[in-house]
């Protein structure tokens, strides 16, 4: 399992608040943005070699990351 850390992506399109683990059910690199969840929500991939004992406790309630943001559609918002 690929474990990422991601940092939500506020309104002006900036990172906020703490960064959250998900799975990676596809390739992705630092600096990558990501949907989330089918409401759309966005984050920036902050980190990609998360530690599974850094999870161990909740590792199964982790969600995956839906996709990955094309970079044409970052721009576009």
């Amino acid at each position: 399992m690929n474990l990422i850390k991601v940092q939500y992506l506020g309104p002006d399109g900036k990172p906020r608040g703490k960064a959250y683990t998900f799975k990676a059910v596809m390739p992705v690199s630092k600096g990558d943005t990501v949907r989330l969840d089918v409401a759309g929500s966005t984050g920036v991939v902050v980190e990609t070699e998360v530690d599974e004992k850094e999870v161990a406790a909740f590792k199964d309630r982790l969600k995956p990351i839906l996709e990955k943001v094309a970079a044409d559609e970052e721009k576009d918002g």
